[in-house]
């Protein structure tokens, strides 16, 4: 790691103290920070670096100043030119949002015969320029990539199937977030335990209609993993060592009709909004590994879900009072679900006015000779 130190003036202009500045290297052993002082008239507290190629463009979000230059960057060979950018709110669809924005001039900066370089000639590399250019139309990662940094594919333009090969251990934040993928294909046997917050928000062009298959190796899911993408279907592979949800873990899916937790999921972890804002889910499947009480705040804001089907043999705390539109066989099947307690100590299934209010006092006898308490 070497740092390249920039000074951004009130003109408006940087200065730096190479006369060439240089973002990469053959084998990018030494990764690149730009380091910058701020002339202190400079107002603006939130603070990016704009980074413009013939092929790409990117914004990036500089932390207390200093920036290590992404490999999106230094995988494109060729002249960049770099804007330092101060706002005094966040920069929205590539436009400053608030009252206050100062813009540098570009300075011209250089990657040169970087390892995965448009000038090197194996497939890989070739393929690779593509992805970063947005070119191809199907994208497939390298088999020498087994980590996928934050932002590395993120507003990908292409119309494109995003292809994961099985060596894949770790996808970052916002590693494809915006992109215009349409499909997106985990191998079989692919190793990732990780997928991380943000990594496929606001993918909007995947097909309503893809299932999306998750790997029985995911352990961690982030929130807003796949937040605002218009993904009809989520289903997880048998032996999924997912076990708990964050908040958001599941948030403004606008597509998503049905989500079945796989077997062993032991619930959510976060203090409410797991699973909402999804405007066309009608039924979730819980399994009767549920170990974490639910509260009413994780299922919310779901305005077509009508069925919540609890394993057989339901023993878990569980508050849906926020699911008010809950159909009336959806609530009797859950009854039917709740393991018998009698002679052990109650616990307690919370429906709320509007879902009691669509069953008999028989529908409610069901659960409570179990030794469970309705409200």
């Amino acid at each position: 790691m070497y740092d390249i130190k920039i000074k951004a003036n009130a003109n408006g202009r940087l200065e730096y103290e190479d006369p060439v500045v240089r973002l990469g290297t053959e084998d990018e052993l030494s990764r690149a920070r730009l380091v910058f002082s701020v002339d202190d008239s400079i107002e603006g507290a939130i603070r990016y670096v704009k980074f413009k190629h013939a092929k790409a463009t990117y914004l990036y979000r500089v932390t207390n100043d200093v920036l290590v230059v992404p490999t999106t960057v230094t995988k494109l060979s060729g002249r960049w030119f770099i804007s330092f950018i101060s706002s005094n709110n966040v920069v929205t669809n590539n436009v400053p949002t608030g009252s206050y924005a100062f813009i540098s001039e570009p300075v011209e900066a250089v990657v040169s015969d970087g390892i995965l370089s448009a000038n090197t000639q194996s497939e890989e590399s070739q393929l690779l320029c593509g992805i970063i250019g947005g070119t191809a139309d199907k994208v497939v990662i390298p088999t020498s990539v087994t980590r996928i940094r934050e932002y590395c594919l993120s507003y990908y333009q292409a119309f494109a199937t995003l292809i994961l090969h099985p060596d894949i251990s770790y996808i970052g934040s916002h590693a494809f977030e915006g992109g215009k993928f349409q499909r997106i294909e985990f191998q079989e046997g692919i190793a990732i335990t990780s997928i991380q917050e943000y990594s496929f928000q606001r993918m909007e062009n995947l097909a309503s209609s893809y299932v999306l298959k998750v790997p029985e190796s995911v352990s961690s899911w982030g929130r807003n993993a796949f937040g605002s993408s218009n993904l009809g279907a989520i289903k997880f592979e048998e032996g999924s060592k997912l076990t708990t949800f964050v908040s958001y873990a599941i948030f403004n899916m606008t597509a998503l009709k049905e989500l079945e937790l796989p077997a062993g999921f032991l619930g959510f972890t976060g203090n409410g909004q797991t699973i909402s804002s999804c405007s066309v889910l009608a039924k979730i499947i819980l399994p009767n590994s549920f170990t974490y009480a639910i509260i009413a705040g994780h299922i919310v804001d779901n305005p077509s879900l009508t069925d919540i089907v609890l394993g057989s043999n339901w023993n878990c705390v569980a508050n849906f009072s926020k699911c008010t539109n809950l159909s009336a066989d959806s609530i009797r099947a859950m009854f039917a679900s709740l393991k018998n307690l009698t002679g052990s100590s109650a616990k307690a299934l919370t429906l709320g006015s509007d879902n009691l209010a669509k069953i008999t006092t028989t529908d409610i006898a069901v659960a409570t000779a179990k030794n469970w308490t309705v409200s």
